[in-house]
């Protein structure tokens, strides 16, 4: 096998077998095939004990510790860490944590990816409609009675925005012609949710998505330091797709701009989930466009 481990840092707002769905779509089974060794976050579904859960946990008791166990298993002294959706935000976030003050020591994460995930929210996509301080303050005084976001109304509003194929679809087939619905592993994945800490989705939404803190030097604080992009070094391998209406491409594309490390970007047909489960075929299904694109910030460019 390869001697760099593979860490994948999946949502945290889905289950993490969307990348291990059978054995056709299985991204998890084409990387063991190809002799990697291959470690994958479940994240714990939260009740209200876990109501104080910070952001910070998620990436230091998340991502880093699973990081570190990656590598006490194997014995590498560096891993291949790879983001999916908001598991690819935090990993930029622990990326710029790790490079802070690393003291010319290297970090545990030599390089990694980042699959349709975003860290400039300036433009966010269909979500933002979704997102604004009166909606923030309506579901923070809904979690505050919990102690969690609920996974069915997260669902839900991600099903609002792609209504027509997500239930108007559905209905019309379903209700109208009293057909049975096709079984459709995908489908089932999108509503088999999960819950999420009051807290920490509350600063991941303000900070994020309101005030786009992210981006900023120094503008938002985890573990104690100041979150820079700019700071990062190490070399990224990004995705992007075309028709993703959580993770918009050209949003994702700016970071190439922010980063320092050498950059390759992979822009690919279909949306957020089908143009990463998206398996080798002979002929090809996708299309796709590759580039190293370090220190290009505009896709126009």
């Amino acid at each position: 096998v390869h001697a760099v481990p593979l860490v994948i840092v999946a949502p945290w707002i889905n289950r993490y077998y969307i990348l291990d769905l059978d054995a056709r779509k299985s991204l998890v089974r084409f990387l063991v095939s190809r002799g990697f060794t291959v470690f994958m976050t479940s994240w714990k579904n939260p009740g209200p004990e876990a109501r104080d859960t910070e952001l910070d946990d998620y990436m230091l008791e998340g991502v880093l510790r699973a990081v570190e166990v990656a590598r006490e298993v194997t014995g590498a002294d560096q891993v291949h860490a790879a983001g999916y959706c908001v598991g690819g935000t935090i990993l930029t976030a622990l990326m710029a944590w790790l490079n802070r003050d690393a003291n010319g020591a290297a970090p545990p994460i030599g390089h990694f990816t980042l699959f349709t995930a975003l860290a400039d929210f300036a433009a966010p996509g269909d979500i933002e409609f979704f997102i604004d301080r009166d909606s923030l303050g309506f579901l923070e005084g809904l979690m505050d009675q919990s102690g969690y976001l609920d996974g069915a109304a997260m669902a839900w509003s991600f099903r609002m925005l792609r209504s027509n194929g997500l239930i108007w679809h559905y209905v019309v087939r379903s209700y109208l012609y009293g057909e049975d619905p096709p079984p459709f592993d995908v489908l089932y994945w999108n509503t088999d949710s999960t819950r999420l800490p009051a807290r920490m989705h509350a600063t991941y939404l303000r900070e994020c998505y309101v005030k786009n803190a992210l981006i900023e030097p120094d503008a938002l604080t985890l573990g104690g330091r100041g979150i820079d992009l700019r700071r990062i070094r190490q070399p990224l391998y990004m995705v992007g797709t075309e028709q993703d209406h959580i993770a918009p491409w050209k949003e994702t594309f700016k970071l190439c701009g922010v980063v320092h490390g050498s950059i390759r970007y992979v822009l690919t047909t279909s949306g957020h989930i089908m143009g990463i489960i998206s398996p080798p075929v002979d002929p090809p299904k996708r299309r796709y466009w590759v580039g190293d694109v370090e220190g290009h910030g505009d896709p126009e460019t």
